[in-house]
């Protein structure tokens, strides 16, 4: 008996220790590294619009208080609420929604290209355990993320913000009509709907190599704390904290990018004669831009908009991440295989 017993304890042992550590590991790696390349794609694209549809009258808000001028003596909206009822006012409940096609079309691969290059980032440059993972290449992999985004969406986020100021525009006397998107896509070229890009990029690249790093870390302290029973809550607050943070530190960054877009179209189009000579004229932009808020309105005009912008950000990115997190649990294919008995 005592001679069969031995080896009968030790299989037991190794059987506990070996669903012990494949637990751990797949803790460790978390539900991201258990989901397919276009599960990836198409829940956090899904999850962006979701979010987009959500906080969309308080990305009017702060796009239209972005792009007026506060030395101008017709300052028209005073602040937040304000801009948000003479809104309403002029154009109606629908007014609030203007631009919302094309930016629910540029949030979805927008989020699908950032959380997907993001994840993907991470398990390139990190072979170890997530919780584990150095901060350098945490940045690392969020940056390029925000990077390779850009690219991509860059044209879609301009017509956004044209859509967006192109009433205030025709009121001032700067256009001679409004344009439907079609026709303005037309107009600008393939070269004209990057126009901005640079400062889209000094936007995006700090803002996704702050807030991924930052989401990573307070959702694993947040798991750590109050366990794994309530992920999806946990996810939101993660996002919600990472999103606030990003979001503040990079509003002068934004206001730069609005001011720089909003004006795309005016004047004479520019005829590019190679690369160089297009990233020379965004590069000029960019410090003319910079240049005209400081002297003509003063540092405070690069925070303007913060207010509404933290109020998007913040729940725009927890709820990404909520929804983002809650598909990958309930439909991702290969944990449900993982799940099964």
């Amino acid at each position: 008996m005592s001679t069969n017993s031995a080896p009968l304890m030790t299989s037991a042992t190794a059987v506990q220790i070996n669903a012990m550590e494949s637990t751990k590991s797949v803790e460790n790696t978390g539900p991201k590294n258990l989901v397919s390349l276009w599960e990836k794609i198409l829940f956090s694209g899904i999850s962006g619009a979701i979010a987009t549809t959500c906080i969309y009258p308080l990305d009017i808000t702060k796009t239209k208080l972005q792009a007026q001028k506060s030395g101008s003596n017709t300052l028209k909206y005073k602040g937040p609420l304000d801009c948000a009822i003479k809104i309403i006012q002029s154009e109606g409940w629908q007014g609030m929604f203007r631009g919302w096609p094309p930016n629910v079309i540029l949030v979805m691969p927008e989020k699908a290209l950032k959380i997907t290059a993001n994840d993907w980032l991470r398990s390139l440059l990190w072979k170890g355990p997530a919780d584990k993972m150095p901060a350098g290449r945490q940045i690392c992999a969020g940056g390029l993320a925000g990077f390779i985004q850009v690219i991509v969406t860059n044209p879609m986020e301009l017509l956004k913000i044209q859509g967006v100021t192109m009433k205030d525009k025709f009121s001032r006397g700067e256009i001679s009509r409004i344009k439907p998107y079609a026709e303005l896509s037309r107009d600008l070229g393939f070269s004209g709907l990057y126009t901005g890009v640079v400062s889209t990029w000094m936007r995006d690249v700090p803002f996704s190599f702050i807030y991924f790093p930052l989401y990573a870390e307070a959702f694993q302290r947040l798991k750590k704390k109050y366990s794994n029973n309530n992920l999806t809550m946990l996810a939101f607050a993660a996002g919600t904290v990472a999103g606030t943070c990003a979001a503040g530190l990079t509003t002068p960054l934004d206001v730069i990018k609005t001011r720089v877009q909003s004006n795309a179209g005016l004047g004479t189009r520019i005829a590019y004669t190679s690369p160089l000579h297009f990233f020379k004229v965004e590069f000029s932009r960019v410090a003319r831009t910079s240049a005209k808020i400081l002297s003509e309105e003063g540092a405070g005009a690069f925070f303007k908009g913060i207010v509404p912008r933290v109020l998007i950000i913040s729940p725009l990115f927890g709820i990404t991440m909520t929804c983002y997190e809650t598909f990958v649990r309930r439909f991702s294919s290969k944990n449900k295989k993982i799940s099964q008995p």
